[in-house]
């Protein structure tokens, strides 16, 4: 402590003085102050305890890769995300990122290409298969490690599960597209077809527009005769006779209509 009542930390060596009779009548020797590189250390204990927190407390999956896929360090949240009950678990058996997590395994080539190119990817997404086999969808960032030469060392980077999100995503565009009561086509993907069948026939100077002016009814029958059954039947019998059956639609709530590019010889409708 010094006379102002600061605390100071100091480094101290010395050694012993001794008389002509082998006693010890003094000490010599030298202090340093070290106060600020105790700080300095305490610093960066308390940093690493932050980080060690954050790591290991995140929802988000945290890892380190070496760049031909195998991981350096990884957090519980990851280990989670793909099945694994722990992080050293999951990094003992998991090797080759490459072929035993991703679906096809061309995306991870296309995570490299990426990092190469810009040296780190955003919301970068793919498919990967979960220990119990489970494929799920997840979103990427990271970016590149390198040393002061230069030398890529390292990729790191989060990464979140965004399963829930891709089968919504998916609800809303079949929802967007397809009548939700009989789940056929709706006019806005009849209007899209359409388009494609006109511009195919065009170029082939084919192409077929089969309407049939059905009144639908939840009932079992209607008279026409027309049920959910009758639909489907009658789009499995096109189906065997036209090469490409590209659309069955209601375009309007009592009506059907078939949709039918590249004809074939029909046989008995």
């Amino acid at each position: 402590m010094r006379k102002d009542g600061n605390i100071r930390w100091v480094w101290e060596r010395g050694s012993p003085i001794y008389n002509e009779q082998g006693e010890v009548e003094a000490i010599e020797g030298f202090i340093q102050d070290i106060t600020k590189r105790r700080q300095s250390e305490n610093a960066a204990i308390k940093a690493e305890e932050r980080y060690r927190s954050i790591f290991e407390n995140a929802i988000e999956g945290i890892y380190q890769t070496t760049p031909n896929g195998e991981y350096l360090n990884l957090n519980p949240a990851l280990a989670r995300i793909y099945g694994y009950d722990s992080s050293e678990h999951m990094q003992q058996k998991i090797t080759d990122i490459q072929h035993q997590l991703y679906i096809e395994p061309g995306r991870r080539a296309e995570f490299i290409a990426i990092m190469e190119a810009q040296g780190s990817v955003q919301n970068f997404e793919a498919q990967v298969c979960r220990k119990n086999g489970e494929v799920i969808w997840i979103s990427e960032n990271a970016r590149e490690v390198r040393d002061a030469d230069g030398k890529l060392l390292i990729y790191e980077g989060t990464v979140e599960d965004i399963t829930e999100r891709k089968n919504y995503q998916r609800q809303i565009e079949y929802q967007a597209t397809q009548d939700i009561l009989t789940g056929l086509p709706n006019r806005t993907l009849l209007a899209d077809r359409l388009q494609q069948s006109i511009n195919y026939a065009g170029r082939y100077d084919k192409g077929i527009l089969h309407q049939s002016l059905c009144p639908w009814s939840t009932a079992p029958s209607c008279s026409s005769g027309i049920t959910r059954g009758r639909i489907r039947d009658k789009t499995g019998t096109l189906s065997n006779n036209y090469e490409k059956i590209s659309t069955t639609s209601m375009p309007k709530k009592m009506y059907f209509l078939y949709l039918i590019a590249e004809t074939k010889p029909p046989q008995s409708l």
